[in-house]
């Protein structure tokens, strides 16, 4: 993700690693707002081009990186499921 997102603003990909790793606090804390807001910061950082197009590309790459991230691996649910029937609290 970060080399899409580096190429997207045009910055060398490890700088924006060091800057995305050094805000990473703000944005788990939600100072940024939403994806829009997030990708919006990331280009402010570097002076990069703000324009609605590389925003909303920046966007769509962290959507479906979380989208990816949230889909349980193979066979993950069945211990949670049998935890439960079984009467323990398991989210």
């Amino acid at each position: 993700m970060h080399a899409e997102l580096a190429a997207v603003f045009n910055i060398p990909t490890e700088e924006f690693r060091r800057v995305w790793a050094a805000h990473m606090l703000d944005r788990d804390a939600g100072k940024y707002g939403d994806e829009k807001d997030i990708s919006a910061s990331s280009a402010a950082n570097w002076a990069a081009s703000r324009c609605r197009r590389k925003i909303e590309q920046a966007v769509n790459i962290r959507l479906a990186l979380i989208r990816r991230n949230l889909v349980p691996r193979a066979g993950a649910l069945e211990p949670s499921l049998c935890w439960k029937r079984g009467g323990f609290a398991a989210g």
